[in-house]
């Protein structure tokens, strides 16, 4: 079993904790967003500011494009910013996960409708409603109300009335059927049925689902009533609703109070009583309303209603005060495209540090994976010298057993023979495999097989001459000695060795290594050789030399 080499597992280490640094605390972070998103939006938001999204899974992503766009919903924010929520609808439906995926959806129509993209919301509607079975009411309510909806925010007020019928018929409560009853009656006004819209409002009050006095949604409906009943120019109908409203409600806010007392002013402005419909308007003045918190075109509302009833009673028609409502309006709109603008900077800004963040971070990961494999290659290549460097010292141990061999064959001369000639012939294999590659380890070891038997290690030479030479006579039938005889003055020291190390089969490189000579002094010495025995360039001298030192009955 392979061991990483001490330097590998810190960095393994490193990586592994940094890893687990950066998920287990953001998947966590996740699952507690995630967890909170509806009830505590804010904290969940705050929670998933510190979660780096480009570090997250594909689950994970989706999880937090729902958790965002969760918390956007419950906020009240607008979901103009989750534009990654068709991510997530992809995810849920590649993993069949089909309340995830709906979930996405419903958020995913919700931010189209932002958009304005009113048509591919009703798309995805559509296809969503294909897919739910007709008998999962609970389902089939959820988007078909989203559906109506839609096809109010497109004037279709005719498939609009369809969903609403459905609703109705289908509804699970007094409460749902009321609120979508009352959808109804506006969709009849929109469709040019005044007379059938009031009508359809005295039969939800007699119905079995009429809301109950005093409650909220008996007031939401009544407010309704009263206008559809002052379109139907049943003016003073309306004037008696608004005026229950107000007389069974005496601790209204003045916010709530304001808006019901402006329409009531409106009724009776339709009914001709001039002089009542400004005493209203005064009135309102008085109650102290919070302006930011009224329904927004209160205010012009109710100048455009001075400018009418001044019209009424003068013939005169005056927009001075609408321009300075219009002026304000411009005004607070410009702040608002500011306050957008600088939201979208800031936005900008965010993504630019995070993609910043991602860059170092991949640096450093990077970082990390050269270091691994850096570490992984050094760990590589010692591994192959220690092995070899192993091989080597047991090669080594080889000969000093043969040699030991060799010494204990007494009298038997042939096994003696036999022994040394096998333990030269693994000798001289020996110099030749570690000479051919001259690295500093190979050299090493070199020096380590020519001083196998002998007292030193050769005076720190490659080659312990005296046993090289005694190997070549014993391979080569005396070749040494008798090179010796014949050539007794004519070759020097250096060329001896070359000339021995030729006869052993040794390459010019392997030549140049063993007696630390470069390529080029080695060919100078050659050339050497065959000028001194008459050899013409590129002659093998070495073959004349065989020939003169072989003894005559060996011919």
């Amino acid at each position: 079993m392979k061991k990483f080499p001490p330097t590998y597992l810190p960095i393994l280490l490193l990586l592994f904790l940094a890893l687990a640094a950066c998920v287990r605390p953001s998947s966590r972070k996740l699952e507690t967003a995630e967890r909170i998103a509806e009830d505590h939006p804010d904290s969940a938001r705050a929670i998933l500011r510190h979660i780096d999204y480009f570090y997250l899974d594909e689950e994970g992503k989706a999880r937090y494009i729902m958790a965002k766009a969760t918390s956007d919903a419950a906020t009240g924010r607008s979901l103009v910013t989750d534009s990654l929520l068709p991510v997530a609808v992809r995810f849920y439906k590649q993993q069949g996960d089909t309340p995830g995926w709906l979930k996405a959806n419903k958020l995913y129509i919700s931010y189209l409708y932002e958009l304005n993209r009113i048509g591919a919301a009703s798309e995805v509607v559509e296809e969503i409603l294909t897919s739910i079975p007709a008998d999962d009411i609970d389902r089939q309510s959820q988007f078909r109300d989203m559906g109506l909806q839609l096809h109010i925010a497109a004037e279709k007020y005719g498939e609009a009335l369809k969903e609403a019928d459905w609703l109705i018929d289908h509804a699970e409560s007094d409460r749902a059927r009321l609120g979508n009853a009352q959808i109804r009656m506006f969709l009849l006004l929109k469709l040019g049925g005044k007379g059938h819209a009031a009508a359809y409002g005295d039969s939800i009050l007699r119905s079995s689902f009429a809301p109950k006095a005093g409650s909220p949604e008996w007031l939401d409906f009544m407010g309704d009533y009263a206008e559809i009943l002052d379109e139907d120019r049943q003016s003073a109908k309306a004037v008696a609703v608004v005026e229950n409203i107000l007389a069974l409600n005496p601790d209204m806010s003045p916010e709530a109070k304001a808006t019901y007392m402006i329409s009531l002013a409106k009724y009776n402005a339709n009914l001709g009583d001039i002089p009542k419909a400004r005493h209203i308007l005064t009135a309102i003045d008085s109650l102290g309303y919070d302006p930011l918190k009224i329904e927004a075109g209160f205010g012009r509302d109710v100048e455009f209603l001075r400018n009418a009833l001044d019209y009424r009673e003068t013939g005169h028609l005056s927009l001075l005060s609408d321009k300075t409502t219009a002026a304000e309006v411009y005004r607070r709109r410009i702040i608002n495209n500011d306050a957008i603008s600088e939201m979208n900077e800031l936005s900008a800004w965010k993504m630019q540090l995070t993609l910043e963040k991602q860059n170092v971070a991949i640096l450093l990961l990077s970082f990390c994976l050269l270091l691994m494999i850096v570490a992984a290659i050094f760990y590589r290549l010692s591994s192959r010298r220690r092995r070899r460097l192993l091989e080597a010292e047991e090669k080594i141990d080889t000969l000093d057993q043969m040699l030991r061999e060799v010494r204990s064959a007494d009298g038997n001369s042939a096994d003696r023979n036999r022994t040394l000639k096998r333990m030269v012939l693994r000798q001289m294999g020996l110099l030749k495999v570690f000479a051919s590659s001259p690295t500093e380890q190979n050299q090493e070891v070199l020096r380590k097989i020519s001083a196998v038997d002998a007292e030193s290690a050769s005076n720190g030479n490659l080659v312990n001459w005296e046993h090289l030479y005694a190997m070549i006579d014993e391979l080569y039938e005396g070749f040494y000695t008798n090179l010796l005889k014949t050539y007794s003055d004519t070759f020097s020291e250096k060329e001896i060795q070359i000339i021995c190390l030729l006869r052993g089969g040794f390459s010019t490189k392997e030549i140049g290594v063993l007696t630390r000579q470069s390529s080029a002094t080695i060919y100078v010495r050659k050339s050497a050789i065959r000028k001194k025995l008459g050899t013409e360039e590129g002659g093998d001298f070495l073959a004349a030399i065989i020939t003169a030192t072989t003894p005559s009955d060996n011919i």
